[in-house]
């Protein structure tokens, strides 16, 4: 009786310390990830990876310094001008080296990553030419994603010239249109994302979702969301957006941006803004919510209206 009570008592206190080290890795993993967030949210991107290393080597069993070493490595890369170029691609190789480590409790990064890969293989790739690193990150996609239907669009989708705007039916309002835009919009709210993809047969992508829905009011765009966002338009800040403007999201270097995403401005509810978008989930409706504060809000481009939804 006197071994049962003892065992019991050093089992009670095993479990007691644990939880108090458990207790306190928990708040110094949450003191190194806002030092982190903190350098990388100022761009000094080589202290962060200073500090993400130094951390990994001391608990390699932490999730946390290899998110951060993929947003950098992800950063990097988008710093790069739109030429296709090897140390670019490293960089975009390095972001998704520990994605096995991080899928589980940061999906949405790993969202971002596999949008990232699919705009550099789409974006680079003629019909003419089609560099070695190109065919790489088509190879590499395939292994990472476990995805093999954009190995085909990464060598044999072909550019599209961007199509002059053309309104093919006028409404006395332009409150009507919007209201139409949206309403045929929340139609397909679950649509699954199909890389390529403009029909809800089939599924959509994000410049193909905005086009169908547009073409619906009479409005017809091209098939890129970076072409979408180069058409006459007025530009406005979110703050000016209405409910049918188009959003766009990437990232900006001076006068130049590229586009990585597209979405239509859907509203405003208790201050925060919504977007009716076509993501790797499908077509959904983001506000307030994981999604659009992790990673969509910080991408901001502009919103522009085209001159047939404009007073």
């Amino acid at each position: 009786m006197m071994f049962l009570f003892q065992f019991l008592n050093r089992l009670a206190a095993l479990l007691i310390f644990t939880l108090l080290f458990q207790t306190a890795f928990a708040q110094s993993e949450g003191k190194i990830e806002s030092k982190l967030e903190k350098h990388f949210q100022k761009g000094n991107l080589e202290k962060c990876k200073k500090a993400a290393v130094k951390f990994k080597s001391k608990e390699p069993s932490s999730v946390i310094p290899y998110y951060y070493l993929s947003r950098i490595a992800y950063a990097h890369y988008c710093n790069f001008d739109n030429t296709p170029d090897k140390k670019q691609y490293r960089y975009l190789k390095q972001s998704t080296t520990h994605l096995n480590k991080i899928s589980e409790t940061y999906p949405e990064w790993v969202d971002s990553l596999k949008i990232g890969y699919k705009q550099y293989i789409s974006s680079w790739n003629d019909s003419a030419f089609v560099s070695s690193h190109v065919k790489s990150a088509v190879k590499q996609y395939a292994v990472i994603f476990s995805d093999t239907l954009d190995l085909y669009w990464g060598y044999y989708k072909t550019k599209q010239a961007a199509p002059e705007l053309i309104v093919e039916y006028q409404v006395p309002k332009t409150d009507s249109l919007r209201t139409a835009l949206l309403s045929f919009a929340s139609k397909w709210v679950g649509t699954p994302y199909s890389w390529a993809g403009e029909d809800p047969k089939t599924g959509f992508d994000c410049s193909g979702f905005v086009l169908y829905v547009y073409k619906h009011i009479g409005i017809d765009l091209p098939h890129s969301a970076q072409l979408q966002s180069e058409l006459i338009g007025k530009v406005l800040s979110l703050e000016e957006a209405k409910p049918g403007d188009l959003i766009f999201f990437g990232r900006r270097k001076g006068n130049k941006w590229r586009t990585q995403h597209a979405g239509i401005y859907y509203g405003n509810e208790n201050g925060e803004p919504k977007v009716i978008h076509c993501v790797s989930g499908g077509v959904s409706i983001d506000g307030n919510n994981s999604s659009w504060d992790y990673y969509w809000k910080d991408l901001i481009l502009f919103v522009k209206r085209l001159p047939d939804l404009q007073n």
